[in-house]
């Protein structure tokens, strides 16, 4: 597994936002998973993208 950031794109509050997420990837099964932490950064920096582009 390798930890990398790959540009998401999310719907927050009705509106379509793109952020830098981390997720963990695993070329054996070709996924992307997520621990704990990933999942609280990931939401925060949806929320700070929506803020900033409003």
């Amino acid at each position: 597994m390798q930890t990398v950031i790959v540009t998401d794109v999310e719907e927050y509050n009705g509106e379509e936002v793109s952020f830098e997420a981390i997720y963990e990837y695993c070329s054996l099964s070709d996924e992307y998973l997520e621990t704990e932490d990933m999942i609280r950064k990931n939401s925060q920096a949806m929320k700070d993208a929506y803020k900033k582009a409003n």
